[in-house]
Order: C-alpha cells, then sequence, then structure tokens
C-alpha cells in the first residue's frame, strides 16, 4: 500500500470476495487435481497458467479497489483484538486488512518442516559432541 512502510496484513474478508475467490481456485484444483490423470489433453499447463494469471489479475484488482462490492479497509487491531490473537468485528460489506505489526508471516515460514529441523538440529548437536570428546 502507498505511504506505508507495512506490507503484511492478517485479512478478514466477506463472503462475496471468498465466493469468488473460491470460483477461482476450484478450477486450479480441479485442473491440477486427480481428474487431470483421466485426461490426456497436452494444454492443461496453459489452462493451469491462464488460472493463475486469472487469480493473479483478481487478486491485483480487489487490493486497486477495483470492485466495489469486493472493497476493504486497512487498519489496526484493537488492544483486545491484540491481545487475544483474534477479531471482534466480522467483515459485512467490506473486508478488512489489520496491519501486521508483529510480522505472522515469520511464524508460518517453518510450518511442515519442523521434523526435517529437530532431526537437523539432533545430528548437529551430536556431531559437535562427538567433535569436542
Amino acid at each position: 500500500l502507498p505511504n506505508t512502510d507495512v506490507q503484511t496484513f492478517q485479512i478478514a474478508i466477506t463472503s462475496k470476495l471468498r465466493q469468488q475467490y473460491d470460483r477461482i481456485h476450484e478450477s486450479l484444483v480441479r485442473r491440477s487435481g486427480p481428474a487431470r490423470l483421466l485426461t490426456s489433453s497436452g494444454n492443461t499447463f496453459e489452462q493451469s497458467s491462464k488460472a493463475y494469471h486469472t487469480m493473479n489479475k483478481f487478486l491485483s484488482s480487489v487490493i486497486d479497489h477495483a470492485h466495489r462490492e469486493m472493497d476493504y479497509i486497512v487498519k489496526d487491531k484493537l488492544l483486545f483484538e491484540r491481545i487475544l490473537d483474534m477479531e471482534f468485528m466480522e467483515p459485512m460489506d467490506r473486508s478488512i486488512f489489520y496491519n501486521d505489526e508483529g510480522h505472522s508471516f515469520s511464524e508460518v515460514l517453518y510450518y511442515g518442516n519442523e521434523p526435517t529441523l529437530l532431526i537437523f538440529d539432533m545430528l548437529f548437536f551430536s556431531l559437535v559432541d562427538v567433535a569436542t570428546q
């Protein structure tokens, strides 16, 4: 967003925005799911590229306020919302982009990689232990 250093947000979206997102996402999943194995068409890559391009254009247009019915506002969380880490307001007619001061993106950076990191740590500390004895 212009005139701000914050570029990460937690969002609460309206049902209209979610329905449109799901409609585009469904075409992506349908083309890349198990059903694609049954069809041997050579243009699945083009279809997937077109669907990703459509999703990119849609999300860009939402960010640029191009859809009046899917507009959003940017605001900070209230004190209790920050303390309890939950939102009290349900987005009815406008989505809400909450400024992410806590950088929650870094919290999800290692999701799914915990076993690999644990094994690496155990092997590294074992190696250091053996090397120092």
